[in-house]
């Protein structure tokens, strides 16, 4: 199991490897409602294409981002990462394999989440006395 990067971090890579200065804080989705989140703005995706190897995931048509997908990708997903209705784009293969597995549905990975943190294993039987 891999540690969840923080922002801290990428914005230290960035600093290293980018000669150009550039608005930090401009590259997260948004800044000032979640600190620790790794959503990815437009700017920040364009920036951190040319630093990191990218996987983008199309989405089927009419798909709608909502708080259920944020969450749980928030939670599971250890790398940054941008999402629109059109695409998400992912900077880890494991990550990217999990959703892939799902077809590249993220309302159906998103699903399976949903289900696994309520799914609670049956009480333990006591034996049976002969």
């Amino acid at each position: 199991m891999t540690k969840k990067i923080t922002r801290h971090q990428i914005e230290s890579l960035i600093k290293s490897r980018v000669d150009v200065a550039v608005d930090l804080p401009s590259i997260w989705h948004n800044e000032n409602i979640y600190s620790k989140s790794l959503r990815l703005s437009k700017s920040g995706i364009m920036l951190l294409k040319n630093i990191f190897k990218m996987y983008p995931i199309p989405l089927k048509p009419g798909f709608q981002v909502k708080n259920v997908h944020i969450k749980y990708i928030e939670q599971d997903i250890d790398y940054p990462y941008y999402l629109d209705s059109k695409k998400l784009v992912l900077f880890h293969d494991k990550s990217v394999l999990e959703i892939k597995l799902h077809d590249g549905d993220l309302d159906s990975w998103a699903r399976t989440r949903w289900i696994e943190d309520r799914y609670n294993e049956p009480p333990v039987l006591p034996e049976e006395s002969v």
